[in-house]
């Protein structure tokens, strides 16, 4: 139930806030998320063929498109044959993506509501009405009342393409956030933000409740226990993970990086304050260590028809400061650290079809011949006799390639104007 002290908008369906003057411990929004998750699946097949295929005995996209991309054009929503949407406040914040529109409608353009994720067939309003069926329109109030925190409500709204309809307006954006307002995708954010700056239109933070505000020791039970310690803030994954999140750092839903050395040493302490058995502990420094050890392993990979060299590669370092380091058999060699090559490949998935990739600052710098000769002679100690000859071999024919893409990089870059 909204409070009197926040201004309501009684002309939109829902009793929506103002983004423009967001207040957040107290707001209520419906929102359109991004999956990119879905996005990128649903780009793997011609949409509209898929779609028209799909639907060709009713009335798909009869009045809009449900193949725009809004995270490209926001403001074409009403261009669209419908949207799925949610309806949060400050205590109901599960959204479908990590960010996405703000959106006001009226109440006629609401045709479908539901506690949980329903499955619409957003490109086709008979199959919507069929929907409707059994999820009729809630108000505001009892929707949000029948939605659990924990997950994400449904509310379906026909788009302005519809003669019947009116437009749906787009009031701002948002994105979800750390309880101290990190941003849970960077990159989804700053293309938010170059489209709130385009549009004129405000965006807007969701932020996270603060999960591991206790320090403390978490065990949960079950054969294969997980154990987890909860210090400033921050979970560290210590026992009965899978591989990938062992010793791995979390931050209010967000996986971060490998724990540095200085963590593990801050999470020991902290276990031996708590008076935790001492063989656990001695347990999670061996395994620690081990952990480290193979993560940061040379791996070396060889084509498995051919048997030729393919590539050399290893991770380093911890937390922000963790790289990759490789060598690939066209003799580009080269060292990036993993949170920027993370963040450019997510925004290669954020472009526009057929747009250009700006070239990053932080791309990745190039390994000198003679840093890439060590590296790959410390490869070459790893493998039995046939692989390290098929090795020789291919450095042989390519070390005039690895110093041509040195040389290259080096050429590209921007140089010092200072005195020489």
């Amino acid at each position: 139930m909204m409070t009197a002290e926040t201004p309501k908008q009684q002309k939109y369906w829902g009793e929506t806030t103002n983004p423009e003057s967001h207040n957040p411990d107290n707001f209520r929004y419906l929102v359109h998320g991004f999956n990119l998750v879905a996005r990128d699946q649903f780009r793997i097949l011609d949409a509209k063929t898929m779609i028209a295929d799909k639907y060709k005995d009713d009335d798909c996209m009869e009045y809009g498109d449900q193949t725009i991309h809004l995270i490209d054009n926001p403001a074409r929503l009403n261009e669209r044959v419908s949207l799925s949407m949610s309806l949060i406040d400050q205590d109901h914040i599960a959204t479908w993506g990590d960010g996405g529109l703000i959106v006001e409608a009226d109440s006629q353009n609401i045709i479908a509501t539901s506690g949980q994720d329903i499955g619409a067939d957003n490109s086709s309003v008979s199959k919507l009405r069929k929907t409707a069926l059994e999820n009729p329109v809630f108000d505001g109030d009892v929707l949000l009342a029948s939605t659990s925190p924990a997950i994400y409500n449904e509310v379906v709204a026909i788009a302005g393409s519809h003669p019947e309809m009116p437009d749906l307006r787009l009031a701002g954006l948002f994105y979800r956030a750390t309880h101290d307002g990190m941003p849970i995708d960077s990159a989804l954010r700053k293309v938010l933000l170059d489209q709130a700056l385009k549009l004129g239109l405000p965006l807007v933070p969701i932020l996270e409740e603060q999960r591991f505000a206790d320090n403390k020791i978490s065990m949960e039970g079950g054969e294969l226990e997980r154990i987890a310690v909860h210090l400033g803030g921050l979970r560290f994954l210590l026992k009965g993970f899978e591989d990938r999140l062992q010793f791995t750092v979390v931050q209010d839903g967000v996986r971060l990086r490998f724990m540095s050395p200085e963590q593990l040493q801050a999470v020991v302490s902290f276990m031996k304050s708590d008076s935790a058995d001492e063989k656990l502990i001695e347990e999670a420094i061996s395994n620690y260590e081990l952990a480290d050890r193979e993560r940061q392993k040379i791996d070396v990979a060889f084509d498995e028809t051919s048997g030729e060299f393919k590539s050399i590669t290893r991770r380093r370092g911890h937390g922000t400061n963790e790289e990759r380091v490789w060598l690939g058999s066209s003799g580009y060699s080269a060292v990036a650290n993993l949170d920027n090559e993370f963040a450019k490949f997510k925004e290669m998935d954020l472009q526009a079809p057929g747009s250009m990739m700006k070239e990053r600052e932080s791309a990745p710098m190039l390994l000198t011949p003679e840093e890439a000769r060590l590296f790959f002679e410390e490869a070459l100690s790893l493998v039995d006799e046939g692989q390290r000859a098929v090795m020789k071999t291919w450095y042989e024919d390519n070390i005039s390639q690895i110093e041509n893409h040195w040389q290259h990089d080096q050429d590209r870059r921007p140089r010092s104007n200072g005195l020489l």
